[in-house]
Order: structure tokens, then C-alpha cells, then sequence
């Protein structure tokens, strides 16, 4: 059995949350949803930071932090608290990472994507567009642009977003379900996993 651990973090602020990030996870992605867009971050130091530097916290409603081996969850509640919870894969009969951590026993993992909106830009002069500081630029004529912590975007190029999905038992006939979907990382086509879409 594939071992996927789920760790309640309890109702928590984002700050907070962000806080509780476990620094063996390095180098984490960040989906956030805001009244007035939806963006890609990167954590850093305890904080979100988009392209032009940190994102403003108190705007952010809902948020997915990850990379290949953890994902945190939250969404806000009323307050500007609430509940947070830590996924983090577990490949062996690991023991539990923390009090109140459940397993979640999968029969199998499917690596899926999403096809992000868009294509890599060049870098106008001045910086407006391309690659600056470890972002690249998605660009289409319908929905404008979206900054994506990635580097080196190609111009044209595609970029995908990489999730497993954990399958297990939906009853007791043989029918299978999907019991989770972690988000893992930002991906060109050179990346694809073999045999999954895109690749």
C-alpha cells in the first residue's frame, strides 16, 4: 500500500499556517485565491511572495502550498481563522509525524495534469515579460497574463501543473475512488512523468 499521512493543523490565520510549513519540504509553490485574482507564490521565510515581492496575506482566502513530497491546505473561516492541514507522502510503514496524524492507505498513485492557461513570453525590455528572478510570464490574448514561479520558460512554450491522485477502495464491490489529489509542481513537457497527458 502507497501511504499518504494527513496532519490537522487546527483553525489557524494564514501567517500561522505558513508557519507550520516543515522545513524538509524545501522549495514550495503556492496556488492562492483572493477576491481579485487567483496568483501563484512562492514561500519564503514564512510569507508568500509573488514576482514584485510579498502578496498581501489578509486579501488571500484560500490557499495550496506545495511540492513533490507535502502539501498544506487552507481556507479561511470566520475571523480570519481557520482550518489548515499538512498531506505529506509516506512510500513506507512510516509512523505517525505527528499527534492527531491519520494514514490514508492508497492501492495506487496517478500522476495527473493540468495544461496551464496560456504561453511562455519573451522578456520585453525593462523586464515587463520572460524570466526575471526565477518567475516566467504565461500570456494569451483572452485571458491576459499569469506570473508563474517557474525559470526559464521558453517563448511558447507550455507549462503544466503536476498532481498525484491516491486511489483506494470505494466500497465493498471492487469499485475504486479517488481519496485525495496533492498538487506538486510546475512542469514543462521535457518534465512529463512517462505516459501521463501532455507528456
Amino acid at each position: 500500500m502507497i501511504g499518504l499521512w494527513c496532519v490537522p493543523l487546527g483553525e489557524l490565520t494564514l501567517p500561522e499556517a505558513l508557519a507550520a510549513w516543515p522545513g524538509a519540504c524545501a522549495e514550495p509553490i503556492a496556488l492562492t485565491y483572493a477576491p481579485e485574482a487567483c496568483r501563484f507564490a512562492r514561500w519564503e521565510a514564512g510569507t508568500l511572495r509573488g514576482p514584485d515581492g510579498p502578496l498581501p496575506l489578509d486579501r488571500i482566502f484560500e490557499a495550496r502550498v506545495f511540492q513533490r513530497q507535502c502539501e498544506m491546505r487552507w481556507l479561511q473561516g470566520s475571523g480570519g481563522r481557520g482550518p489548515a492541514v499538512l498531506l505529506r507522502a509516506d512510500d513506507r510503514q512510516g509512523r505517525e509525524p505527528h499527534p492527531g496524524a491519520y494514514r490514508i492507505d492508497a492501492l495506487d498513485v496517478l500522476e495527473r495534469t493540468y495544461l496551464l492557461w496560456g504561453e511562455g513570453v519573451r522578456a520585453a525590455p525593462g523586464g515587463g515579460g520572460g524570466d526575471r528572478l526565477g518567475w516566467s510570464r504565461l500570456a494569451d490574448h483572452r485571458i491576459g497574463v499569469l506570473e508563474v514561479p517557474h525559470t526559464g520558460l521558453a517563448a511558447g512554450a507550455p507549462l503544466w501543473l503536476l498532481a498525484r491522485e491516491y486511489l483506494g477502495a470505494a466500497d465493498g464491490y471492487g469499485n475504486v475512488q479517488v481519496l485525495e489529489e496533492c498538487l506538486c509542481d510546475l512542469v514543462t513537457a521535457d518534465a512529463l512523468p512517462r505516459g501521463v497527458a501532455g507528456g
